[in-house]
């Protein structure tokens, strides 16, 4: 088995880690970035799907949709399948939509369980009430997974499922981008909801259903041996994605031995585009990244954005900017699969933040890429010392409220808030529970998003600005603009190594994003075979609208001529200008 980094052994981090195994599916044909059906990898409808009301004509830019099957939905009375009506079916929806799916086989809790089940001899567990992310309330029901009974009827609806699968027209196969590994709690992958221990996850009512963290990790191992041997053979082989409840040494060590493909689940990345905790988290997902880029194999990313949207204030305020927004975070962090609760999908301007992710989902080389972006912000982040001197601000202690609030207080005149404190200051999931905007975070991004395209000294040559513009629009949560006055007159923007062709002229579509306030002018300079040269010049008209503007230019180089080594110049021609985004796309002929 091969060993591990030292910097792994360490790393004591709850990411969640997924893996892919991957063998194609006949008749697909597998990205050469992520291992996916080519055309697999974008929004996905969520949580699940009913092809009657979620489909092309509703929500057409999908690329597929989410088939989860509860077990008692599965087999209603032992030895009664219905997988027709559960799955079949669906896969025929697919192909007239023209979706790809993913398939999951939840098998807990509550009502997910079938009660014949219990009725059979196999326990069940009993927890103290819980309060779920929804904020209902929840007195938990799970069949012990190590009892011989349940073992012989889960591992009796695997092979069901895979013989099943085997029975099906190639037309309908070719439907499934990947199966889900669920050994536990509905798609998650640990036994029991709730708060964990060190050693064991959460506690149940009586102790003997207590599930240590190394026997569970020695399960799943044994469940993903299962499921190889069910879904990938001579009749079937599909990918399947397995997670992970924490980087645990000897599951990461076994997938990296043992499976040809891995990825990621980042829950940080796909539900909100504001958590503490992020910047030290998006590290370790690269460096988990580059171990498995360095062992020879591809792997690919998922996340939900689940009804969380329609609760709390950072949404509500503004449901059309907060899809917009964990849109670019998402993108920004490098998700494939962006699976997206379907009311969201009806919101008045989905579209914008379905295309963009759309455009980015399953890209990781500039070479191959068909865009590049930077949308411009400025994270306030209280455990970032240098920017935030603690003589000036107070203690950098995570749980120091007022820090936060004279951080927020410093930049209030360009539009900073701390609505909602406490909840800036607390773990993940009140984190995202927040009522209000909260500006000023711990351990957040600190400066722009993007994939491909980069500002070059942000901070010295460009000022950051927080709820900017009219309230409705979906562009204004975060900007930077030129402040003349201080010297920053232009913003200098350098495209990756490799994106434009060095041999040749490049033909692309320039496209800005910008605050029309005010008066003054600005103009954009691009590197061409003949230096920097002029692809827009706009004159503000003060309608005080967020405006989008866009140049073809047929002679870019983009080989990083212009001053500072930059490709693309922003610069003042008359005033102050704000600034959303500035993205590359390449252009047809």
């Amino acid at each position: 088995m091969m060993k591990l980094p030292k910097e792994r052994r360490a790393a004591e981090f709850a990411i969640i880690l997924l893996l892919v195994i991957s063998a194609n599916v006949s008749g697909a044909h597998p990205s050469a970035e992520t291992g996916l059906p080519a055309g697999a990898c974008g929004v996905y409808l969520w949580p699940g799907w009913r092809p009657e009301t979620m489909n092309r004509q509703t929500c057409p830019l999908a690329k597929g949709a989410a088939i989860i099957c509860s077990w008692d939905a599965l087999e209603p009375q032992p030895g009664e399948f219905q997988f027709d009506r559960e799955i079949g079916d669906k896969l025929r929806a697919a192909v007239k939509n023209n979706y790809f799916v993913s398939l999951a086989l939840w098998t807990s809790p509550n009502n997910i369980t079938p009660e014949w089940l219990y009725e059979a001899g196999a326990p069940a567990v009993r927890f103290k009430e819980r309060l779920t992310p929804f904020l209902k309330k929840k007195h938990d029901r799970y069949p012990y997974y190590f009892n011989k009974i349940y073992q012989r009827f889960y591992r009796r609806l695997l092979e069901r499922t895979g013989d099943y699968l085997a029975s099906l027209p190639q037309e309908l196969r070719d439907r499934i981008a990947f199966l889900e590994v669920c050994e536990g709690a509905t798609g998650d992958p640990a036994p029991y909801y709730g708060k964990r221990s060190e050693d064991y996850f959460a506690e149940p009512l009586d102790p003997q259903y207590r599930i240590s963290r190394k026997d569970w990790s020695r399960y799943r191992i044994d469940m993903w041996k299962k499921y190889q041997g069910v879904f990938q053979n001579e009749r079937i082989d599909y990918p399947l994605l397995v997670k992970s409840a924490d980087i645990v040494e000897n599951e990461f060590a076994w997938l990296l031995e043992y499976m040809p493909e891995l990825g990621s689940k980042q829950a940080y990345f796909c539900e909100y585009y504001q958590h503490s905790g992020v910047r030290s988290r998006l590290k370790l997902v690269n460096n988990t990244r580059a171990e498995i880029k360095n062992a020879g194999k591809k792997y690919f990313s998922r996340g939900e954005y689940d009804a969380q949207f329609k609760l709390f204030g950072w949404s509500t305020r503004n449901p059309d900017q907060a899809l917009y927004w964990t849109a670019i975070y998402a993108s920004h962090a490098e998700l494939d699969i962006w699976q997206v609760h379907h009311e969201a999908l009806q919101l008045n301007q989905a579209k914008q933040a379905v295309e963009f992710f759309n455009r980015y989902a399953g890209h990781r080389k500039p070479e191959t890429s068909p865009a590049a972006f930077c949308v411009l912000r400025r994270g306030l982040d209280a455990a970032d010392t240098d920017a935030f001197p603690e003589s000036l601000f107070g203690k950098a202690d995570r749980q120091n409220i007022d820090r936060y609030q004279r951080i927020a207080a410093e930049y209030k005149h360009r539009g900073a808030r701390q609505g909602d404190p406490q909840k800036a200051v607390a773990e993940l999931m009140a984190n995202r529970r927040s009522e209000d905007f909260n500006d000023v975070g711990w351990d957040i991004l600190p400066g722009n998003y993007g994939r491909f395209l980069k500002q070059i000294d942000a901070n010295e040559t460009s000022i950051g600005w927080w709820h900017v513009g009219r309230e409705e629009s979906i562009y204004g949560r975060f900007a930077r603009g030129l402040d003349v006055a201080t010297g920053k007159d232009r913003m200098f923007f350098r495209l990756a190594d490799g994106f434009c062709n060095a041999n040749q002229p490049n033909k692309l579509l320039l496209k800005i994003v910008y605050l029309d306030n005010g008066t003054g002018g600005w103009n954009l300079r691009y590197h061409t075979t003949n230096g920097m040269q002029e692809a827009l010049s706009v004159t503000n008209a003060d309608s005080g609208q967020w405006r989008e503007t866009s140049a073809v230019v047929s002679d870019a180089a983009m080989q990083h001529g212009g001053p500072r080594g930059a490709d693309l110049i922003l610069a003042s021609q008359k005033g102050d200008c704000i600034f959303h985004l500035i993205e590359v796309q390449r252009a047809a002929d």
